[in-house]
């Protein structure tokens, strides 16, 4: 067992993580019988920061549970790193797609790096300045 001591600040953050870990398992995890793994910890945080009365947890019929200012706190993360992700892959894969056009990646891998890596940064920089404004696909 380990004791720790934590500003409120720490431990909202800890709560944060802890909705974070149970949102990306919950999304990603196909054994509805499992159990979170990331449940016991977070009720443990809750119930430590409960004895403060924070407005940002709130009490249902089974005990401490995140308010919804973590929540929606949590939620907006992973919109964000959805959201950069998204775009980081696509390029990634255009930038791939584009390069195996022009060059066989088993025949020449060096080469093929390299003109991925010089049409990802093209496509990233026509992502940023553009967004979904020239994207286009062609059938």
């Amino acid at each position: 067992m380990y004791n720790i001591t934590l500003t409120e600040a720490e431990l909202r953050s800890l709560i944060v993580l802890s909705e974070l870990g149970v949102n990306i398992w919950e999304s990603t995890n196909l054994d509805e019988d499992a159990d979170c793994p990331f449940l016991d910890l977070q009720d443990k945080l809750c119930e430590a920061a409960a004895v403060n009365n924070p407005s940002w947890i709130e009490l249902d019929e089974e005990g401490s549970i995140p308010g919804e200012e973590i929540i929606i706190e949590a939620a907006g993360m992973l919109d964000d790193y959805d959201d950069v992700t998204f775009w980081e892959e696509l390029v990634d894969r255009m930038a791939e797609h584009e390069a195996q056009k022009e060059i066989n990646p088993n025949q020449h891998p060096a080469k093929f790096e390299a003109l991925y890596l010089k049409l990802s940064e093209k496509i990233e920089a026509e992502v940023e300045a553009n967004g979904l404004n020239n994207l286009s696909f062609k059938k």
